[in-house]
C-alpha cells in the first residue's frame, strides 16, 4: 500500500468538508436619533426629534431617553455597525431549511465579547458555534434542519451593544423521490460524487486545497431511509471512490476511511451533523464537528442530485493529526492551532453516480457474532478493508440493542482479501464479533446492516 498517498488523500478527506446558506446584506433601520453608530439597545438621545416612529415592539428593558415622544420603541430595529453583515439578512423571507447562520464585519470581532443565541420566538435552536481564522465572521450550524413557514430570530452582541435580526423560512419544501439503497430495485442504487465548488474557510488556502482535492474522489450514498412523517430519517455512508472496473462511475474504496452518518430529509432539503472518531495509523483523532447539507433536485436526465451543498469539519486535535501524519506537519501547522483547532468549509454539489447491483445473504448469527455475505464482490485498493466503512445495528422489538459503532477492532472481513489486478482487491464478507459481555440472548432481532454505499435489513432468530 502506498502509505503517504493512503495518508494524504485522508487528510485532505478531514480538510476537505463545510456547511453554510442563506441571503446577505444590512439589517433594516431604526429611526432612533444615535447617529448611525454602533449603539443598540435603546434611543439615546436627549430629546427625539421624530415625527414619526415606526416601531410597534418596546423590547428594551431600560429606556434611557430624557425625553421620548415614540409610542414605543423597537432595538431589534437598531441599525448593524459599519461594515457588518449578516445571514440571512434581518426581514428575509422564503429562506431555504438548510439556513446555516453568519454575522461578517471588515474588523475582528471578538469572540470573548460576542454572545449569540438563535431561537424560533421562544426555543434556543441548537447549533455550533465556529469563528474564521481571522475572527472577521462568525458562523452558526444548526443541528437540523429548520422548519418550513417558520420565523427565526437572532439575537446578539458587538462591542457590548445588542442586536436582533429576523427572518422566515420558505413554505414549500418541495418533493424528493429518493428510495434509500437499502430498498433499491435492481439499477437503482446510486450515489453522489461531492464536487467542491469553492473553499470558503480557510479560503487562504484556497488553491493548496483545490490541488490536493484534485487527487481524491469522494462518494456519498443515500442507504435507509424511514419515511414515518413528514421528516424523514435518512442514513448515508460515504468514502473515498475510485472507478475500479473502466465503467466511468465510481464505487467506494473500502481499504480507506469510510464513514456513516444519520440525519433528516424534508422534501428536497436534507441535514446530517454530529462528529466522530477517525483511527489513523494507531492514532485516533476526534472531529468534533461536522455538517453536510444540501438540497435535492433532478439533472436534465430526471437523476437525483445535490444541486446546491454545504460540508463543514471542525477539530481541536492538531496534536493527533501531526501524529498521524509527521512528514505533514507543515501544511497541519499553516490550518490547524493549538488554541483555534481545524475548522473548514465548503460549497459543493453532488454528480449523480449509479452503483452496480449487489445482494446480500440472510445473516449469519450466534449470540457471539454476526456474519454478512454479498455477491457480486466490493472492493479495496490496497490488500486490506476499513471497519469504518461498515456498520452493524441490531434491534429487538424496535429498539436498537447492540450496534458495531464504536468497536471498530470487533469487525473483520474473513475472505479479504482476493487480488483483482494490481493494487485493487475484492471481498465478499463482513463480520461482527460481539464484545464479551454483550452477547445476544435467545429471541428475534432485525439486522440493519450498512457498508460503503449499500445496506440492507433482515430478521433474524436465535
Amino acid at each position: 500500500m502506498n502509505t503517504w498517498k493512503f495518508a494524504m488523500r485522508l487528510l485532505i478527506l478531514i480538510l476537505a468538508l463545510g456547511l453554510l446558506v442563506g441571503a446577505s446584506g444590512c439589517g433594516s433601520c431604526d429611526d432612533d436619533d444615535n447617529g448611525g453608530g454602533g449603539g443598540g439597545g435603546g434611543d439615546d438621545d436627549t430629546a427625539d426629534d421624530d415625527t414619526a416612529d415606526d416601531d410597534t415592539v418596546d423590547d428594551d428593558t431600560v429606556d434611557d431617553d430624557t425625553v421620548d415622544d415614540d409610542t414605543a420603541d423597537d432595538d431589534d430595529d437598531t441599525p448593524l455597525p459599519e461594515g457588518v453583515d449578516v445571514e440571512p439578512e434581518d426581514g428575509a423571507a422564503d429562506v431555504p431549511l438548510i439556513g446555516a447562520l453568519s454575522i461578517t464585519s471588515d474588523l475582528p470581532l471578538d469572540p470573548a465579547t460576542l454572545a449569540f443565541s438563535f431561537t424560533d420566538g421562544v426555543n434556543i435552536v441548537p447549533g455550533t458555534e465556529k469563528f474564521s481564522l481571522d475572527e472577521r465572521s462568525f458562523y452558526y450550524f444548526p443541528d437540523r434542519l429548520l422548519d418550513p413557514a417558520a420565523s427565526y430570530v437572532m439575537n446578539f452582541t458587538l462591542d457590548d451593544a445588542s442586536y436582533q435580526t429576523d427572518f422566515t423560512t420558505l413554505s414549500d419544501p418541495g418533493v424528493a423521490s429518493l428510495t434509500g439503497n437499502a430498498d433499491a430495485a435492481p439499477g437503482e442504487a446510486f450515489g453522489w460524487k461531492i464536487i467542491v465548488d469553492e473553499v470558503l474557510v480557510p479560503s487562504a488556502f484556497t488553491e493548496a486545497i483545490r490541488v490536493m482535492l484534485g487527487t481524491l474522489d469522494f462518494l456519498v450514498a443515500p442507504i435507509f431511509l424511514d419515511v414515518e412523517t413528514q421528516i424523514a430519517t435518512l442514513s448515508a455512508g460515504g468514502g473515498e471512490a475510485t472507478d475500479f472496473d473502466g465503467d466511468t462511475f465510481l464505487e467506494i474504496n473500502h481499504g480507506a476511511t469510510g464513514y456513516q452518518w444519520d440525519g433528516e430529509l424534508n422534501g428536497q432539503y436534507f441535514s446530517f451533523a454530529g462528529s466522530f472518531d477517525v483511527e489513523i495509523r494507531d492514532t485516533l483523532i476526534t472531529v468534533d464537528h461536522f455538517t453536510v447539507t444540501g438540497l435535492l433536485g433532478e439533472n436534465e436526465d430526471e437523476e437525483l442530485e445535490i444541486v446546491d451543498g454545504y460540508v463543514s469539519v471542525g477539530s481541536t486535535d492538531c496534536a493527533g493529526l501531526i501524529e498521524a501524519f509527521p512528514y505533514l506537519q507543515w501544511l497541519i501547522d499553516q490550518i490547524c492551532f493549538e488554541d483555534y483547532g481545524l475548522f473548514a468549509y465548503v460549497n459543493i454539489h453532488g454528480e449523480y453516480n449509479p452503483l452496480p447491483d449487489i445482494a446480500f445473504d440472510p445473516p449469519l448469527a450466534a449470540s457471539d457474532s454476526i456474519e454478512v455475505s454479498f455477491d457480486p464482490a466490493l472492493f479495496s485498493m490496497w490488500s486490506g478493508v476499513d471497519s469504518l466503512n461498515t456498520r452493524f445495528e441490531v434491534y429487538q422489538e424496535g429498539s436498537l440493542v447492540l450496534t458495531s459503532y464504536g468497536t471498530p477492532d470487533a469487525v473483520e472481513f474473513p475472505d479479504c482479501c482476493t487480488q483483482v489486478d494490481v493494487d485493487w482487491y475484492s471481498f465478499t464478507t463482513a463480520r461482527f464479533n460481539i464484545p464479551a459481555g454483550s452477547e445476544l440472548a435467545a429471541g428475534d432481532y432485525t439486522l440493519k446492516f450498512q457498508i460503503g454505499g449499500y445496506g440492507f435489513e433482515s430478521d433474524f432468530t436465535i
